[in-house]
């Protein structure tokens, strides 16, 4: 196993981007950075559950392997994750037709760009293609509504603003996605 696969989606992006990692989030009882041996998907993905298709792309990190540890192995040595915890898990996963034994996870923040070249590609929730972003995407940043930030992809532009409830949950505001040509931040 060579990589692993870390999908989110579009509001997350420009702030990845910015701030150079991909930061563990709160998954259970522990923050995690979770991926999968799958290129294709992971159906127990946040990103599947709580993306609205028609206002986002999907968002695929390809990254090195090595970077992440089998998902029990680590989870088990980690605070509030009990068997049970991991055994719920595993039946959410085979309920969504998901494999458990492709979750990998790492419980320390990634640094994208110092030591490892990740890929990082986007698509149409209804399209099989991969695009791959390329530098010089273009991030925005609005001052409207305490920080609201946007990416140009694939001609459109997907606006955000990333909210931290309590428990260190993060959840997204997102705004239909509009045309990149003729937009003013």
């Amino acid at each position: 196993m060579e990589s692993v696969y870390h999908f989110s989606g579009s509001p997350v992006l420009p702030y990845v981007l910015r701030d150079g990692e991909l930061r563990p989030f709160v998954s259970g009882a522990s923050k995690v950075v979770w991926a999968t041996t799958n290129p294709h998907s992971s159906a127990a993905s946040s990103a599947f559950v709580d993306m609205p298709k028609e206002a986002t792309r999907l968002v695929r990190f390809t990254l090195p392997a090595d970077e992440f540890g089998p998902w029990r192995e680590v989870l088990e040595g980690e605070a509030g994750w009990s068997k049970q915890n991991i055994e719920a898990m595993e039946r959410l996963g085979l309920a969504l037709h998901d494999d458990p034994d492709s979750w990998c996870v790492r419980v320390a923040a990634l640094d994208l760009f110092d030591e490892i070249e990740p890929v990082i590609e986007t698509r149409d929730w209804g399209s099989a293609e991969w695009n791959r972003i390329v530098d010089g995407v273009k991030i925005y940043n609005l001052p409207m509504d305490g920080g609201v930030q946007g990416i140009e992809l694939a001609g459109r532009v997907y606006l955000s603003r990333k909210n931290i409830e309590l428990g260190g949950k993060i959840k997204f505001d997102i705004w239909p996605s509009r045309p990149a040509e003729g937009f003013a931040a």
